[in-house]
């Protein structure tokens, strides 16, 4: 849980802040906290605590590593100016809080499973040369062998997750 009255907060946290104010993946949120880190736009600075064990999976396998007990903490009002929340209306202001983990983001099994899938299957890029009937077949034998498969038609699923993704890479800052 976060502190609110601290000036400091996780990079975790702060990839999840970031990650549910600019709607991307993970990996790409942890992408702009460290490079706005490196750039000296966000101030960071390294807390020596408890070593904890991280699980990390690497190739496909679970590798569980210490973190030697430092960690990397970033200022929570550079967090909220570079990433403010976006408003629903314009009447409405904007909280200056950060969420504390990115599992708060309402659950979407299928559409989770569909991301899960195209990463899987090819890396998160999908191949061009790929006809759509042929991509959904194999999406969908990749959710049957998983057990994740809904008895609906999933192709408006796959059309929907991957608009959803198009429309966040061009809303993404460029690298």
């Amino acid at each position: 849980m976060i502190d609110e009255d601290s000036d400091w907060i996780s990079f975790e946290d702060a990839v999840a802040y970031v990650e549910a104010t600019q709607q991307c993946y993970r990996e790409k949120a942890v992408e702009l906290v460290r490079q706005a880190a490196e750039n000296l736009k966000l101030k960071s600075k390294t807390v020596n605590s408890s070593p904890r064990w991280i699980v990390s999976n690497i190739a496909g396998q679970e590798i569980f590593h210490s973190d030697g007990g430092n960690r990397v903490e970033v200022c929570r009002q550079d967090v909220l100016e570079l990433w403010p929340e976006r408003q629903k209306d314009g009447t409405r202001s904007a909280p200056a809080k950060i969420r504390p983990t990115a599992a708060q983001r309402r659950r979407q099994p299928i559409s989770d499973g569909v991301r899960s899938a195209i990463n899987e299957l090819w890396h998160g890029r999908i191949p061009a040369d790929l006809m759509a009937k042929e991509r959904d077949e194999q999406i969908i034998e990749w959710l049957k062998g998983k057990n994740k498969q809904n008895s609906r038609n999933l192709s408006r699923t796959i059309q929907r997750v991957l608009q959803s993704e198009r429309e966040a890479h061009k809303e993404a800052p460029p690298d």
